[in-house]
Parts: C-alpha cells; sequence; structure tokens
C-alpha cells in the first residue's frame, strides 16, 4: 500500500513537472501564427524537438507517437523514480529512459544546428529575393500562367469529350458540364488576372499564348534539412 501511494505522488508530481516543462517551453510562442517552441524545449521534450524537424516523408506514426509520449513523459518518469525509490533500486527500465532522453536531446540539439545552418544559407537568397523583387514576381508569375495555361487546355479537352459522347446518346446524370463550364471559367478568369500581373511586372510576351518560363533571378530557396 505504501508503494502503491510512493508511485501515485510520483506521478502527481510528474504531472506538474509536465505541465510546468510545457509552460517553459511554449511560453509566449503563437503556433498557430508560425511560432517555434522556445529552444530549452529540445532539452525537455526532445521529443517535440525532434518532430519539429520532421521530413513530410517522414513515417507519420512515428511522429504521433513521439508528440504523445512526450505528453505523458513526466508522469512515467515520476511512476518510475517513485516505484525504484520504493524498491531501493535502480531499475535497468529507468536507466534506458535516462539514455533515450538524452539521446533525443542530442537529435533534437542537431536538428536545431541544421536549422540555424540552414537560415544562414538562406539569408543571401532571401535579400537577393528583396533586390530583385520585380524579376522574381515575374518569374512565379509566368510559371503561374504557363500552369493554368494546361489547366484551362486539359478542361475544354474534357468538356469536349464530354459533348460527343453525348451527342453519341451517352446520358449523365448529374450532368457533368455545368461544373467544366464552372471550372473553365474559374480557370479562365485567374489566368486573365495572371496575365494583368504579368504585363505590370515588366512582361513582354505579345499575348498570354507567348508567355514563356522566366527564370528566377536568385534561382531557387536552399532546401530545408530535415533529420528524417
Amino acid at each position: 500500500m505504501k508503494k502503491f501511494g510512493l508511485i501515485t505522488t510520483g506521478i502527481a508530481i510528474g504531472i506538474l513537472a509536465e505541465l510546468g516543462s510545457l509552460w517553459l517551453s511554449f511560453l509566449g510562442v503563437n503556433l498557430f501564427h508560425g511560432g517555434h517552441p522556445n529552444v530549452i524545449v529540445h532539452v525537455l521534450f526532445p521529443g517535440f524537438g525532434i518532430v519539429e524537424h520532421f521530413s513530410e516523408h517522414g513515417t507519420s506514426a512515428i511522429a504521433v507517437s513521439l508528440l504523445i509520449l512526450s505528453l505523458v513523459q513526466y508522469p512515467v518518469y515520476g511512476a518510475l523514480c517513485s516505484r525504484d525509490y520504493a524498491n531501493k533500486t535502480l531499475s535497468k527500465t529507468i536507466v534506458a529512459a535516462i539514455v533515450l532522453h538524452l539521446l533525443g536531446v542530442v537529435i533534437a540539439l542537431y536538428g536545431v544546428m541544421l536549422e540555424k545552418q540552414w537560415q544562414t544559407a538562406t539569408a543571401p537568397w532571401g535579400l537577393c529575393r528583396r533586390t530583385h523583387n520585380t524579376q522574381e514576381s515575374l518569374s512565379a508569375t509566368s510559371d503561374q500562367i504557363l500552369r493554368y495555361r494546361k489547366m484551362v487546355d486539359q478542361t475544354n479537352i474534357q468538356r469536349q469529350q464530354l459533348r460527343t459522347e453525348k451527342k453519341q446518346g451517352i446520358v449523365y446524370t448529374p450532368d457533368p458540364e455545368e461544373g467544366l463550364n464552372r471550372n473553365l471559367a474559374s480557370e479562365q478568369e485567374t489566368l486573365a488576372s495572371l496575365w494583368e500581373t504579368y504585363k505590370k511586372a515588366g512582361g513582354d510576351a505579345r499575348s498570354i499564348e507567348d508567355v514563356q518560363v522566366v527564370s528566377p533571378p536568385c534561382g531557387k530557396m536552399p532546401p530545408r534539412p530535415t533529420l528524417f
């Protein structure tokens, strides 16, 4: 009974430690507006730090598992420590937990180092974009025009195929032509707006059909490094 009470106390202390650590890690951070946790999160919650530098190609199950473990880690630590205290021993489980936590800290801090190196490498690219803002805008707009031109062509082909099939006696319920017409009108409207932006940015094509991709003067942004 005394051992159970110690474990319960350890869990309670762990919950308080969890809440306090979360407060320290996310104090003053607005995650909904792109804010990042304080650097201390990588020490207190290495799982959060690792997930922050996770690649979009990483396994989502691992990311979710790390987030869940981070939310319960201190209550678990409290339970393990109080159990070992009651048994007057240092179990292999608590040693493994300590080793895994320290390993996670090293990995998370390595991610911070990669992030800082990327920010340093990106700074000249950002300066170039601000210096050549008009040319960069022209490049982006020309790329969008080509993509929407392709979309308009594809929608026109789909509509023509549909009309041919309807003339052959095929009946569709509901008729998808109305939706295709709406899509085509929306695509053409966007294309016309992009054409105006292109001309204001100094594009020299005589018509939308003559637009070619303009290479960006600053090249592509250096890829953001990821851990996995």
